[in-house]
């Protein structure tokens, strides 16, 4: 927490501030403390970096269908990307609803 007090202390506060970092519960917890009306959303390099961990799979198509999904600029778009991971790899789609796709 005593970074992002840190943070704070350097550029204050703004409206519409959003921060980005990876899906540690730890860093999440300390920016909704220091800052409740920020958004807080989570790293797509971050988020890929996990799946290949996780994933031996997360390649080929499976790494297509990530990619499509996080570019999609309509929910429809977004939905069948989605259904396509599903289709391949059950758990992987889960991870990632579970990972809140808003964020």
């Amino acid at each position: 927490m005593e970074m992002v007090e840190k943070l704070r202390d350097s550029i204050g506060t703004r409206e519409s501030l959003a921060i980005v970092a990876d899906r540690h519960k730890g860093i999440e917890y300390a920016v909704n403390l220091v800052y409740p009306d920020a958004a807080f959303g989570i790293c797509v390099q971050h988020l890929a970096a996990n799946l290949k961990t996780r994933y031996k799979d997360f390649k080929g198509p499976l790494k297509t269908y990530f990619d499509s999904a996080l570019r999609s600029y309509l929910l429809s778009e977004y939905h069948r990307h989605m259904e396509s991971i599903c289709g391949c790899n059950p758990d992987m789609h889960r991870y990632l609803v579970e990972a809140d796709p808003t964020k």
